[in-house]
């Protein structure tokens, strides 16, 4: 427990193993050095969030203990007031993180390279349950379909980019998916009056009654491919007008 200077007033026997310190060393003096310093401004801001009507705060910090290691801690904060609405005493409870924190950085970290994976192969993903008319999508999804960035979309919002003269197609071969057939398209979007070909691909998994269980997919720009394909036809339709 601290005062609204950041002294100690009581620390319990765990924390004083934790930064190497007995408690008579602790009392009396301020938090400050055990956070790291980067972290300080951030936990006087956030302690500085306590009212009497909002008296517990969370905050996630870096702390050196007692060995000189960096650990993350999370604490659960909880500010005691007079009846006058002043802060007396804030009381702290926190538990080691660190663990949760490495597996969040490197969730992240695959995250990223997935995502400029996608970005240089312009193939976005897609996932849904068996909520049929909501799925998530990655970046590069949004980036091709001219979507927010929020990581949702709406069955409405992806069909609207669909070119009108492919959508009868796009749509019969979605809901037959959903009956069970394979799902591999190939078909327009226009986005911002741009033209883009997109090839579709999904995977769907169904329960033990026949009903959408949940599905994944991919939808890869290949317009490039597309106007290759053009520029060769063309020159065979050349290449026949001439022999003829």
């Amino acid at each position: 427990r601290f005062l609204p200077d950041g002294k100690y007033v009581f620390v319990n026997d765990v924390y004083c193993k934790l930064f190497g310190k007995p408690a008579d060393q602790l009392v009396g003096l301020s938090w400050h050095p055990e956070a790291h310093p980067h972290d300080i401004p951030m936990i006087e801001t956030k302690l500085r969030e306590m009212t009497p009507g909002n008296p517990v705060v969370t905050i996630e910090n870096r702390v050196y203990i007692a060995n000189g290691e960096m650990r993350w801690m999370q604490f659960v904060n909880r500010g005691f007031f007079d009846a006058a609405g002043i802060l007396m005493e804030t009381q702290s409870v926190g538990r080691d993180i660190t663990q949760l924190k490495q597996s969040e950085i490197s969730l992240l970290e695959k995250e990223e390279t997935l995502q400029r994976a996608q970005s240089v192969g312009r193939i976005g993903s897609f996932a849904m349950t068996n909520d049929t008319e909501t799925f998530r999508i990655s970046q590069e999804t949004a980036r091709l379909f001219g979507l927010d960035e929020s990581g949702i979309t709406t069955f409405v919002e992806w069909f609207s980019r669909v070119h009108p003269d492919d959508q009868n197609n796009v749509e019969m071969a979605w809901r037959a998916a959903l009956q069970g057939a394979p799902y591999d398209m190939t078909y327009r979007i226009v986005v911002q009056g741009r033209t883009i070909w997109i090839r579709a691909l999904a995977e769907l998994q169904f329960d033990s009654d026949g009903q959408l269980a949940k599905a994944v997919g991919t939808v890869q720009d290949i317009s490039d491919l597309k106007h290759i394909e053009s520029n060769l036809r063309e020159s065979d339709e050349r290449l026949e007008m001439a022999l003829e």
